[in-house]
């Protein structure tokens, strides 16, 4: 019974570090684009690294399943 907690705790800090480092990625991206850019990149820096990391799961999600 225990074990079955820990393995579910476990899962769901997992599901909880990636979800979190992705976030840490695009906000990452989002700034270096934004202090690296003019007025014209510094308005679209979150479209751009959103739609950027949205499209591989786009893309795959077909092979991935339902």
């Amino acid at each position: 019974m225990w074990r079955a907690r820990w393995t579910v705790v476990s899962l769901w800090l997992s599901q909880v570090a990636r979800v979190t480092a992705d976030n840490a990625l695009r906000f990452y991206l989002v700034l270096l684009l934004y202090f690296a850019g003019d007025g014209h990149y510094r308005a679209g820096a979150w479209y751009l690294v959103a739609t950027l990391l949205m499209w591989p799961a786009v893309l795959l999600a077909p092979f991935n399943g339902a």
